[in-house]
């Protein structure tokens, strides 16, 4: 499900991956099996779990999601794809366990009549999800409140949101980490990522309005700590919000320490109307910002902060040397940052 774009994926995790891959590619076409036993009903998985279970999907669609009700659960499958499946007017999946990992699941039309309804709502605590493609719903990712970890990797998130309310995801946690992971085309002013999390990590990913008429691409509601590391983000034509960032713009009265950590960053704005990197809070008690060894493509209002900190700017993305459609790689910083842009 990953693209060029982010890298080489870890080997330890790939031969984890390949050998449940493994295990899954020896199921026929909409078999279920939760701890080595076949089943042919997914309402009845949430009755039949246990900590501890390994419940295995073969290739199919399936219309119908479930509660999973126990902790250290393991769901995983090979060409497995919800559509269309929201249940008890949530999500596809309701996580009320705890250290629940998700993998390699398709999900989208997860769609509920408050216009909130997600692939995956976490209500347990420390949730993985591991190279799932999340798209074409209202919501990706909702987190409750006090749920501890969201952990999302190697995956994919396409055209979420809905009335500015929705978003690919939205967290509420002690920390929200996200790496290799892709997000694309948010829409009907959603953010991208909204977080509530007291820390916010997001590395080696892409971000990009593409198409979408987000709101913006992170949206950091309450503040707290923020950082971001070898990823790119693009800010789209469509996008309603002039700001790529959003920082501490809600009620931050949380007690949490508030800081901006952003380096090895490619910031490409498209925004006819003109773009904002960071908007943040001025009144944050004892907040701080580093924003360094980055690349701008475009015109920025707030470019001026961020001259020198082994910072490029290029107005445009003709003087960057980049195609008016396409997104660089991340070996784009090593020659931006060289001068060999003629």
């Amino acid at each position: 499900m990953i693209s060029r774009h982010i890298g080489l994926i870890a080997i330890a995790w790939l031969s984890t991956l390949l050998w449940t891959e493994a295990v899954n590619a020896a199921l026929s076409p909409n078999t279920i099996v939760i701890d080595g036993i076949e089943v042919s009903d997914v309402g009845g998985l949430s009755e039949l779990m246990k900590d501890g279970s390994k419940i295995y999907f073969g290739p199919g669609i399936f219309n119908t999601g479930f509660e999973i009700n126990k902790n250290d659960v393991l769901v995983s499958g090979n060409q497995t794809h919800f559509k269309n499946a929201a249940i008890q007017g949530k999500a596809v999946f309701v996580v009320t366990g705890n250290n629940v990992t998700i993998e390699s699941i398709e999900c989208s039309e997860a769609n509920v009549a408050d216009n909130n309804g997600a692939c995956v709502r976490q209500q347990g605590k420390n949730l993985i999800l591991t190279d799932v493609y999340l798209h074409d719903s209202q919501q990706g990712v909702l987190q409750a409140g006090g749920s501890g970890s969201l952990t999302v990797k190697y995956s994919r998130f396409k055209n979420l949101g809905k009335s500015g309310r929705a978003h690919s995801i939205y967290a509420n946690g002690d920390l929200l980490h996200i790496s290799y992971s892709e997000f694309y085309d948010a829409k009907d002013q959603a953010h991208t990522i909204k977080s509530r999390s007291k820390k916010t990590l997001i590395e080696h990913s892409i971000i990009s309005s593409g198409v979408g008429n987000d709101s913006r691409l992170i949206d950091i509601s309450n503040g707290g700590e923020l950082i971001l590391k070898n990823t790119i983000l693009h800010q789209g034509v469509n996008s309603v919000n002039g700001q790529l960032i959003g920082f501490g713009l809600e009620a931050t009265g949380r007690n949490r320490e508030h800081s901006i950590d952003i380096h090895d960053v490619i910031i490409i704005g498209d925004r006819a109307r003109g773009n904002q990197f960071v908007l943040s809070n001025s009144k944050l008690p004892g907040f701080n910002s580093s924003i360094e060894n980055s690349v701008f493509v475009g015109k920025f209002s707030d470019q001026q902060k961020y001259r020198g900190a082994n910072n490029v700017f290029f107005l445009s993305r003709q003087a960057a040397g980049l195609t008016q459609d396409s997104l660089p790689t991340l070996d784009y910083l090593v020659v931006a940052r060289s001068g060999l842009i003629k």
